[in-house]
């Protein structure tokens, strides 16, 4: 991934290559592509239903490539299949998203400290729902619930397990979750939270995973590896959070706010905005 210029660096060092560049190009109007088939009416429906007669498959109409629907293939087969796929979940209205974050301490204990969780589906409305699980043995947490404090849970109430209990509380959430839903999406942003996870729990098979820093980078026609209080800012929403961030849960509800603000800019570059109106969810929470 590409960094920010240092001072001392010339700009041309870090400039993207033309192939990369036409790479970028052709994903964001693939995006277009899916986001008017999704909820407008689309130039490139009828071209592309053929192609979604196998329902194991998943069709890229700016590539033409097949991605098979595996787990184990679904963090390799590129942003714009993962949305191919959330297309049709999502146009059934059957699928429901989790914004996970999760922290590992840097001491001799080395474990999971802290867990965020924001979940969100279309019958939500703009509201997310938001939780913050601490684990005991790593110490303490600042536990009252001032919104003015950096490392208080302004969207919930903080719970505190063992972290043997880890593995429990996420597959409880998550078949609760799975029965009401015929698809769970797990969004992060960057890949660390789920490798932090997967010393502690299991993820199911049939789980999709969204990397919503990569979508957001193709989406800004860029390869800087933005941090996500860049791309908050860039959304226009850092300045006013940005002190939240310290707390997984508060962390977990905005990650899930700027895939909110993603969609909301590729459908209004769609030229339709209708659906997410409606929602309302590109207002600021109050």
């Amino acid at each position: 991934m590409l960094q920010l210029n240092s001072a001392a660096e010339s700009p041309a060092r870090n400039l993207p290559s033309r192939s990369h560049l036409n790479y970028i190009e052709q994903s964001i109007d693939a995006l277009r592509n899916l986001w008017q088939e999704w909820f407008g009416d689309s130039k490139v429906s009828a071209q592309t239903h053929e192609n979604y007669k196998n329902e194991a498959d998943v069709y890229i109409p700016s590539f033409g490539v097949a991605a098979h629907d595996t787990a184990t293939e679904n963090e390799d087969t590129g942003v714009v299949a993962q949305l191919a796929e959330l297309k049709r979940m999502f146009a059934k209205e059957d699928i429901i998203y989790v914004a996970v974050e999760v922290e590992i301490a840097e001491s001799r204990y080395g474990g999971v400290t802290d867990i965020g969780l924001a979940i969100w589906s279309p019958e939500y409305g703009g509201n997310d729902i938001c939780y913050h699980w601490h684990i005991d043995e790593t110490g303490g947490v600042h536990q009252s619930h001032d919104y003015n404090h950096p490392d208080s849970f302004a969207f919930g109430r903080t719970e505190f397990i063992d972290s043997s209990k880890i593995p429990i509380v996420l597959d409880d959430w998550l078949l609760s979750l799975s029965k009401r839903h015929k698809r769970v999406c797990i969004i992060q942003y960057g890949r660390s939270s789920l490798r932090h996870l997967e010393p502690e729990w299991f993820i199911p098979s049939d789980v999709l995973k969204l990397n919503v820093q990569e979508i957001w980078q193709q989406q800004r026609g860029t390869s800087h590896d933005w941090p996500l209080q860049e791309a908050l800012m860039d959304a226009g929403e850092g300045i006013e959070v940005s002190f939240l961030l310290t707390n997984l849960g508060n962390k977990a509800h905005f990650i899930m706010r700027l895939m909110l603000k993603l969609l909301h800019r590729i459908k209004e570059e769609a030229n339709d905005i209708s659906y997410l109106e409606a929602l309302d969810i590109t207002k600021t929470y109050q």
